[in-house]
C-alpha cells in the first residue's frame, strides 16, 4: 500500500479558492505513515461493508492494528504474505464464477484496491498468531459457559438465521434490446411487453403466457425460477442480480415516474435496464410470487455457530491486546504527528 510507506506530507488538489488541503500525516506506526487522507479512505471503505460509517477515531484504529500487523509480518516470514499469494487470494476472491458476491467483490476491489490489499495481508497474520501465538491461543481456549453462549445469542440474535438471504419465486420475461429495431418494432416490443404485464395480474401460468406472446424472442433465463436462494439463482439459471434487488424493492423509482413493487402484480419496466452480467440493455415484465426472508434460529440451533463467533472475536480482541502490549513495549513504534487524538494514542500506550 503505497501511501501507506510515505513520511511525507502531501498536498491535494487546490480547492476553488486556492487554498490548498494538506493531506497530513497522523501517525507513523513503524516505517508506515497513516495521513488523514488514509482516514477518510478507511471510512469511506468501511461504509460500503459495514451498516454504518465508522468514526474518525474507528477507523483511525482500524489503521493502526492492521499497520502493526504488517509490522509483525514484517519480522515473521510465517505471517508475510508476498505478491504471488497475495494476488492468487484476491483472484480467488473478485474471479469466481461460482460466488454470488464476486462482482461486489471485485467493484470493491476495483475502488478500494490499496486498502483491500491490506486487509487480506493483516487477516493473514491476524489467523497466524490466533493460531501460533501463546498467548492468544490461552485466550482462544478459554471454555465457553452456557451463561456466556446465551447472552451472546440474545445479544446477536438476528444474526443467527438459516440463511444469509431470502429465497425468491419470481416469473420472468426478459428481451435484450436490439439497435436494428425500428420505431414500430421498438413500440410494438414496449406494448407487449406491458400487456404481459396486464396478463400476469390473473395468471402466473408461464407456458401459456409464453405461448401467448410467442412472437417476441425472450432470453434464455426467462422462465419460473421456483424458490430458491441467490446463488442457484444467479450461478445456476443465470439470473441477473438487478431483477432480485427489483424484487426486494417497494417501489422503483425511473426519473418522474414510481412503479410500485408488489407481490402477485405484474410489474412492467418501461425502459431497458442494462444488466452487468450480459452487458446488454433488456426489456423486463415480471411477477414476484414469493420472497421469504431468513428464518430464526433458535438457541439450539445456532449454538455452534455462537461458539464460533464467540472464539472469534476473543482471538480478535486477544490479537489486539498483543499490539498494544507489542507498542507499550517498543516491538512496535507509534509515533503521533500531531496533537489530535490523543485520547486513542493513549490507548495504544498503556
Amino acid at each position: 500500500m503505497k501511501k501507506f510507506l510515505l513520511l511525507t506530507v502531501l498536498l491535494a488538489t487546490p480547492l476553488i479558492n486556492q487554498a490548498a488541503v494538506v493531506n497530513k500525516v497522523v501517525v507513523s506506526v513503524g516505517r508506515m505513515a497513516i495521513t488523514t487522507y488514509d482516514i477518510d479512505r478507511m471510512r469511506a471503505f468501511e461504509s460500503e461493508i459495514s451498516p454504518k460509517k465508522p468514526s474518525t477515531t474507528e477507523a483511525l484504529r482500524k489503521l493502526i492494528n492492521m499497520s502493526s500487523l504488517l509490522v509483525i509480518a514484517e519480522d515473521s516470514p510465517e505471517y508475510y504474505m508476498d505478491e504471488a499469494e497475495l494476488r492468487k487470494h484476491i483472484n480467488a476472491m473478485t474471479n469466481n464464477p461460482s460466488d454470488p458476491n464476486v462482482e461486489q467483490r471485485k467493484a470493491l476491489y476495483e475502488k478500494y484496491s490499496d486498502l483491500y490489499r491490506m486487509v487480506i495481508r493483516s487477516d493473514k497474520v491476524k489467523r497466524g498468531l490466533s493460531m501460533t501465538d501463546p498467548q492468544v491461543k490461552v485466550t482462544v481456549g478459554q471454555p465457553i459457559s452456557e451463561k456466556e453462549s446465551f447472552a451472546f445469542y440474545k445479544k446477536n440474535k438476528k444474526q443467527f438465521v438459516d440463511s444469509p438471504f431470502p429465497k425468491f419465486n419470481l416469473i420472468i420475461f426478459a428481451i435484450e434490446s436490439s439497435p436494428r429495431w425500428s420505431l414500430s418494432e421498438l413500440s410494438e416490443v414496449e406494448g407487449k411487453m406491458a400487456q404481459l404485464a396486464v396478463d400476469l395480474d390473473t395468471s402466473s401460468d408461464y407456458n401459456a403466457l409464453r405461448k401467448k406472446y410467442s412472437s417476441l424472442r425472450f432470453t434464455s433465463y426467462s422462465g419460473a425460477t421456483g424458490l430458491f436462494a441467490p446463488d442457484v439463482l444467479i450461478l445456476q439459471k443465470k439470473i441477473p442480480d438487478e431483477i432480485l434487488g427489483i424484487a426486494l424493492e417497494k417501489n422503483l423509482n425511473l426519473g418522474a415516474t414510481s412503479i410500485p413493487i408488489k407481490k402477485n402484480k405484474g410489474i412492467f419496466i418501461p425502459q431497458p435496464i442494462p444488466f452487468r452480467n450480459t452487458g446488454k440493455p433488456t426489456y423486463l415484465t415480471m411477477k414476484i410470487l414469493d420472497v421469504v426472508q431468513p428464518i430464526q434460529l433458535s438457541y439450539e440451533e445456532a449454538l455452534v455457530y455462537i461458539e464460533e463467533r464467540i472464539r472469534s472475536d476473543k482471538a480478535a480482541k486477544a490479537v489486539d491486546d498483543l499490539i498494544k502490549q507489542r507498542i507499550k513495549d517498543g516491538q512496535i513504534t507509534l509515533t503521533p504527528a500531531e496533537g489530535s487524538h490523543d485520547a486513542l494514542f493513549k490507548e495504544f500506550n498503556q
